[in-house]
């Protein structure tokens, strides 16, 4: 029964959300099109589902709203993992297992012949010292994950959070009985429209584990990989042709995750020991995926610029201009699910990074998309005031 209950988990948190990162390959370019960001990209869009229904639901139906939430997304993700298995089995009968992922690949003689090839989009073979480098990063994080799963903190925050979700997966409610007390009560639309919580009872109800394990046990292992695999990505581009710095880059924010709780404060002290809080994802998760969002679009300008007339109009150079931008918005949206304040910190982040961006190109028209990245982020701030006014 355990294992059972283990496995849809795995099932929820690993595979669906690699399957449904299939459907990304659509609008990432090729060489963005690896393992890591194919499973960044797909529990993204989980994210994205989960929250366009989780919602609605809660607004418009008062006693039963998360059993509609339950299981509409169920059904949401079996639909769309089918839709991206269904995307993976194509591509593998096109292309072939050793082409699936070409931003995993190696430089080909073909490839190191181009002069309009760049091959320091493909990855290099690494030296014995940066393998050893990577058996160390990956030493740090099994410690980190021992950690995270034998050593669970306890928080005040818990008396809230983690009740809301357990109150979701016994009752079928969300948000709609007070967790100090246990009555019922109006609806708090500054943490309901947080639906992290949801999220949790969702997992917690579709596996038959009790919320609060999965809150304190599984998701901090999760966003920490997460989070990881995110920084690596980042750490590709700002190492690019530099292959070998990449596990240092690693190493070195390890160990800032491991000695970074000098504060009750810090990003770190929240990645690892209030994993599962909105809050965590927001300053880790959330921050780290908007800075890779802007260093992928400032890489893709630097590229296209070098490029001929011809070869910026084909596919692959037209899905380097909208891809970050796609990325973007799902960002947004995962800021949205995480906390409310991070629908207003994200935003000014997001402005922040623009500007500095304008300041490069010199052309407006360059961060206009942005700004259109940020539309779901006023609509939230809408319906949070009609709601609250309400």
């Amino acid at each position: 029964m355990i294992f059972l209950r283990v496995l849809i988990l795995l099932l929820l948190l690993v595979l669906c959300p690699f399957l449904i990162g299939m459907l990304s390959f659509r609008f990432l370019p090729r060489n963005r099109q690896s393992v890591a960001l194919t499973f960044v990209t797909g529990q993204l869009l989980s994210f994205a589902l989960f929250e366009v229904i989780a919602v609605p639901c809660m607004l418009l139906n008062r006693y039963d709203s998360f059993v509609f939430t339950y299981r509409i997304y169920l059904a949401g993700m079996v639909f769309f993992t089918a839709f991206g298995a269904r995307d993976l089995i194509l591509r593998l009968r096109r292309v072939g297992v050793l082409q699936l992922f070409p931003g995993d690949h190696f430089p080909e003689p073909e490839a190191l012949m181009d002069p309009y090839r760049d091959i320091t989009d493909y990855k290099q073979r690494y030296t014995k010292e940066a393998i050893l480098y990577w058996v160390l990063f990956f030493v740090l994080l099994f410690f980190q994950l021992y950690m995270l799963f034998t050593q669970a903190s306890f928080d005040g925050d818990d008396a809230y959070y983690v009740t809301e979700s357990v109150l979701a997966q016994q009752t079928g409610t969300m948000n709609r009985i007070l967790p100090y007390t246990g009555i019922s009560t109006t609806l708090d639309i500054r943490h309901a429209l947080s639906v992290i919580t949801m999220w949790t009872a969702f997992l917690a109800k579709a596996s038959g584990i009790h919320a609060a394990i999965v809150a304190h046990t599984v998701l901090p292992l999760f966003f920490l990989i997460f989070t990881d695999l995110v920084l690596m990505e980042s750490g590709r581009i700002l190492v690019r042709g530099r292959q070998n710095d990449l596990p240092v880059f690693m190493v070195f924010l390890a160990l800032l995750q491991i000695f970074g709780n000098n504060s009750i404060y810090t990003p770190e002290t929240f990645l690892m020991t209030r994993t599962w809080q909105g809050k965590s994802v927001m300053a880790n998760a959330v921050v780290a995926l908007t800075v890779y969002v802007f260093l992928m679009l400032l890489e893709n300008t630097i590229r296209l610029q070098r490029l001929t007339e011809r070869r910026r109009k084909d596919k692959n150079s037209k899905r380097e201009r909208y891809a970050p931008f796609i990325l973007l918005t799902l960002v947004n949206l995962l800021a949205q699910i995480s906390t409310s304040m991070g629908v207003v910190l994200l935003t000014g982040l997001i402005m922040l990074l623009s500007f500095f961006f304008l300041l490069y190109t010199k052309k407006i028209r360059s961060v206009i998309p942005a700004f259109l990245c940020c539309l779901p982020n006023v609509f939230y701030i809408l319906l949070y005031l009609f709601y609250r006014g309400a």
